[in-house]
């Protein structure tokens, strides 16, 4: 399977998997709970430990709906030491109060402890379905295969959540012996567990799925049918195509979307054109992953379509169509690309150059105007020149003092590939490339404020150089941003004419000029504080750092 198909794969096995993030909620409550001041003694310390009394079930739920429990989740984590509260949390299983047995068997599952493994067996065995059901999904989370058998027993509980609870932690632990019972659970009465279910199947990625699966196709609930489409792809099976093909017609546009993306992963030229059909769905989710999908396909059928979905009027379509046309590599696409290099989104724009770089291909932009006054001479002598082309990369984005390579070359060669120009160039950003006029005898400056930037030659800027006779001519500059802030750099490209009748009289012409604004951060002001300034380094030395020292020492004392 290539990359390109495993990258595809990964993000419908991610989508196929239960989600169980609720159960993070779990551990924020209960350490709330015991970290919150008590009602009835304000002065309690808030560092208590999950070994404390259980406070009465209504201060639970007066701290549970306090705004800023919920607000600050995060926090409440860092506050405490998770690995130490999991016997506590254990013996919370057989709390009296049916709301603290839930609760801890889903803190346990985000702490993901194997010492909770079978006590949350047993709590699968619970009076109360919400315990049953938190108790499934963090056995799933931990992912011991100890839990597999109970939890295949547990598809049988009289519950529709502990069933589909059940089924996405079977999911998780990914264990062959959970693909029958999961398959009979796609028959089961709640679409939630039979969804639960397909993704599951898909996550196993076992081959007696596919048949079952490609039922699930049919299924009268949509949240079923993609979930069955998503699983078919991470499976990616030959037999799945035609059904999912069919599944590209369907009524609900996650299920057409899911079929495309299931398509693309499995790659069979048959769904070339149904995909190429899905680019003109009405929907801009089904054009996206049809796009996407015959990226991975790569069949030369798709450039011209999605060379034309490049004008969608959905940002998320012409992002999806640049990436497939750099997957495909048709040299038909390097100019469309080019063209959505300005394109007003920008995550367009960089899937372009993306696929750019990977065609080997590079913007060329043309000539630009001289500004500066010439005489008509001059001007006259200039026209004449033929074109070749300029590389760079241009410095939009760099850090204070750290010192930068910027390269620059110069080709005559007419038959020059901009691979060849191009490769191993020196330098920050993103490669440019330019139609200049060149001539025999060329000089190069870059340039910028004294006082925002340290720039030096590796070569006698003094001098013309002879750009013919090889591939290119190379500039290069150490270039040292000293301020932090947006400064401007100047790039100026000469070519030296010989004056007719004139001697060995010699004029240079500007024949192009470039501006550039570069975006200088600052995290090196602080280094040269440190080194520079011996206040500040007694400081870190005789106070900060000895204070984070005995901080980091004591973390784990209450």
């Amino acid at each position: 399977m290539t990359l390109k198909a495993i990258l595809f794969l990964l993000s419908l096995a991610i989508s196929a998997m239960p989600v169980l993030a609720e159960d993070v909620g779990d551990l924020m409550s209960l350490n709330q709970r015991i970290q919150t001041p008590s009602i009835a003694d304000p002065t309690r310390s808030q560092g208590a430990l999950l070994s404390d009394t259980w406070r009465p079930a209504d201060q639970i739920r007066f701290e549970y709906e306090n705004d800023d429990i919920r607000a600050s989740p995060a926090d409440s984590l860092r506050q405490f030491s998770l690995e130490r509260e999991v016997d506590p949390l254990i013996k919370s299983l057989q709390d009296d109060t049916p709301e603290v047995r839930a609760r801890a068997a889903g803190a346990l599952g985000v702490i993901a402890d194997e010492r909770a493994v079978d006590p949350l067996i047993k709590s699968l065995q619970d009076d109360t379905p919400e315990v049953r059901a938190r108790a499934a999904g963090a056995l799933g989370v931990i992912a011991d295969e100890r839990a597999v058998d109970p939890l295949i027993k547990s598809l049988q509980d009289d519950t529709p959540e502990v069933r589909a609870r059940a089924a996405g932690a079977l999911g998780v632990i990914a264990d062959e012996r959970a693909v029958d019972p999961l398959i009979k659970s796609l028959q089961d009465d709640t679409p939630e567990v039979r969804a639960r279910a397909a993704g599951a199947l898909g996550v196993i990625a076992d081959e007696r799925a596919v048949d079952p699966l490609i039922k699930s196709l049919q299924d009268d609930t949509p949240e079923v049918r993609a979930r069955a489409a998503g699983a078919l792809g991470v499976i990616a099976d030959e037999r799945a195509v035609d059904p999912l093909i069919k599944s590209l017609q369907d009524d609900r546009p996650e299920v057409r979307a899911r079929a495309a993306g299931a398509l693309g992963v499995i790659a069979d030229e048959r769904a070339v054109d149904p995909l190429i059909k899905s680019l003109q769905d009405d929907r801009p989710e089904v054009r996206a992953s049809a796009a996407g999908a015959l990226g991975v396909i790569a069949d030369e059928r798709a450039v011209d379509p999605l060379i034309k979905s490049l004008q969608d009027d959905r940002p998320e379509v012409r992002a999806s169509a640049a990436g497939a046309l750099g997957m495909i590599g048709d040299e038909r696409a390097v100019i469309p690309l080019i063209g959505a290099l300005n394109d007003d989104d920008e995550y367009v724009r960089l899937k372009a150059a993306s696929s750019l770089r990977n065609l080997d291909a590079y913007p060329v932009y043309p000539p630009e105007p001289v500004v500066e006054e010439q005489d008509p001479t001059m001007k006259e002598m200039i026209a004449r020149l033929p074109y070749g082309l300029i590389a760079f990369k241009r410095p939009l984005k760099m850090k204070q003092g750290v010192e930068y390579v910027v390269e620059v070359r110069i080709s005559g060669e007419a038959n020059i590939s901009q691979t060849t120009l191009a490769e191993s160039l020196e330098g920050p950003g993103e490669t440019l490339m330019k139609e200049i006029r060149v001539g025999d005898r060329m000089r190069v400056a870059l340039e910028g404020d004294e006082e925002d930037f340290r720039i030096v030659p590796m070569f006698d800027s003094s001098l013309d150089y002879v750009v013919v006779g090889g591939p290119y001519k190379a500039w290069k500059w150490k270039v040292t941003p000293l301020k932090s802030g947006s400064h401007t750099l100047f790039l100026n490209v000469y070519v030296a004419i010989e004056r007719p009748g004139a001697g060995d009289t010699w004029d240079r012409a500007n024949v192009m000029s470039e501006m550039i604004e570069v975006k200088v951060s600052y995290p090196y002001m602080i280094k040269n504080l440190v080194k520079t300034d011996i206040q500040l380094q007694w400081i870190i030395g005789a106070i900060i750092i000895p204070i984070f020292l005995y901080l980091w020492k004591n973390r784990h004392r209450k």
